[in-house]
């Protein structure tokens, strides 16, 4: 029976109801369901975070890469200011190599070759690096004492491209192994040191190293000269590897319209060294050649195409010449700078006969960049 409020407040029976009483206890230990991941539900919202984390990846690895991108574009504008700055004190420009001093750890050919002071130390004052500069002694050469000791083991920052994986490596002169010339006299003079690669080349111009990687033109244009760049011999463009100068009075093609330093890959290019008469590239290669060439990179051991035993195309040396052209790790390209001191991105797509053109000063075919 159930008792049942009236309208006036009294209780009044109910036939036929029971009152259903719960237990306080039962009020209070009361709780909701509980519900887990299915193992389905868990592999998609794994499956979403990977998608989300697929998508985003690329766009912060571009994000990291134009950064670098940008960092090596005012790196190397600071050395093209420099040498505007060295033009204006001097009247031309640094020697790509100055002439050989008389105290030189090796003789013959391969003192003429090995042991010259090279562009970068001439502008060192200029870089804010005077300090280096003043510890070189240019009366002896790089592979004797002092400089020997000095430039063993000398990183000088905002030299090496960020984007390099090598950047700020210093590299092994043993990959001067196989060279007929004496241990004595490679670099600082042993194939046991190291020293800084060159992440920043001079433009010589579309020269022939030892001998044309790119056929020559029936006019020769696009592979000048005889190889012997490094003895003073002229060249298309600003740098040769010897003591040849040129001043911007020498470029009547325009100085926005022809290359004056560039971008390299030390590891691949044994000559790409600073401290070094030979940190020059042709323009005979197209840019980012090392791609096309298929190289190995030169870390350590030398390859064993430079030993001379490689003939390719007529071509002595193959690997090593093949990599003595402009080169970067920049997606799709390289930073270039001109002459007027402005740095620009250069399309390793860019029509062959274009690029050979701007790397020569005086041919009388004044290209514009491609934009």
């Amino acid at each position: 029976m159930v008792l049942k409020r009236s309208f006036c407040g009294a209780f009044k029976e109910v036939p036929g109801k029971r009152i259903l009483r719960s237990s306080p206890r039962s009020v209070h230990t009361f709780r909701p369901p509980l519900h887990a991941f299915t193992l389905v539900e868990l592999l998609v919202v794994i499956t979403i975070i990977g998608i989300l984390i697929s998508l985003l990846l690329p766009a912060v690895q571009a994000a990291r890469e134009a950064a670098r991108r940008t960092q090596c574009i005012n790196q190397l504008k600071q050395l093209a200011l420099a040498m505007h700055n060295y033009h204006f004190s001097y009247g031309t420009l640094p020697a790509g190599g100055l002439p050989m001093p008389r105290a030189n750890a090796c003789t013959g050919v391969c003192g003429a070759a090995y042991g010259g002071h090279g562009w970068l130390e001439e502008i060192l004052p200029f870089i804010e690096q005077i300090g280096v500069y003043n510890k070189i002694d240019f009366r002896v050469a790089v592979n004797l004492e002092p400089n020997k000791s000095f430039i063993r083991n000398l990183l000088i920052p905002g030299l090496n491209c960020p984007s390099d994986g090598r950047s700020n490596y210093l590299l092994s002169h043993r990959r001067f192994g196989n060279s007929s010339c004496g241990e004595s006299c490679h670099m600082t003079g042993s194939f046991n040191d190291r020293s800084q690669g060159a992440s920043y080349v001079g433009c010589m111009g579309p020269m022939e190293t030892n001998c044309c990687g790119i056929p020559r033109w029936s006019d020769g244009r696009n592979c000048q000269g005889n190889g012997y760049y490094y003895n003073g011999e002229p060249v298309a463009g600003f740098f040769s590897g010897g003591p040849a100068t040129y001043s911007f009075q020498d470029c009547p093609d325009g100085l926005s319209n022809t290359f004056l330093l560039g971008e390299s890959l030390p590891s691949y290019a044994i000559h790409h060294m600073y401290f070094f008469q030979h940190c020059v590239a042709t323009t005979n290669l197209p840019p980012n050649y090392h791609k096309v060439a298929k190289c190995p990179e030169q870390i350590e051991q030398v390859i064993t195409d430079c030993g001379y035993s490689v003939w390719r195309g007529g071509c002595g040396y193959a690997c090593c010449n093949d990599m003595q052209g402009f080169k970067s790790n920049h997606p799709g390209g390289l930073n270039m700078a001109l002459a007027d001191g402005s740095v620009r991105f250069i399309q390793e797509s860019i029509d062959y006969r274009t690029w050979v053109f701007l790397g020569a000063r005086s041919d009388g075919e004044p290209i514009s960049v491609p934009q």
